[in-house]
């Protein structure tokens, strides 16, 4: 199973995520914020699936994945995927950087095989 990082403000969320993902078989990290979900994807050797929530304090998800895009390294390394509650569509620079990314989006409130699925799916992209 992979290693998951989970990066939400939201404590109730992340706990929940967390609880479900380990019951998956997976391994569990967390961040509250983007700084730290940077400081952890630069600093963590092995692939992970990131699930990235858009809108962070600290650094926003579309700005973890403009630091990502600029290093090859770690684009290359992780998986990531992304949690948004929006519906919209999204600016067509952001939209094209998901897509350069190959980053899937999972619409808030999603159910647990979507998760779960799109977790194997993303592993399966870095070898995690």
């Amino acid at each position: 199973m992979a290693v998951v990082l989970v990066v939400e403000d939201d404590v109730e969320i992340r706990a929940t995520l967390r609880l479900a993902l380990e019951d998956d078989g997976h391994t569990v990290l967390e961040a509250q914020n983007g700084l730290d979900a940077l400081a952890l994807l630069r600093s963590h050797r092995e692939p992970m699936v990131v699930l990235l929530d858009l809108l962070l304090p600290q650094l926003s998800g579309d700005a973890v994945l403009k630091q990502v895009v600029a290093d090859s390294e770690l684009a290359a390394r992780h998986s990531y995927v992304l949690l948004t509650a929006a519906h919209q569509s999204f600016p067509p620079p952001f939209a094209s950087m998901l897509k350069q990314l190959g980053v899937p989006i999972l619409h808030k409130p999603f159910d647990l095989d979507t998760l779960f699925e799109t977790v194997a799916q993303a592993a399966q992209h870095v070898g995690a």
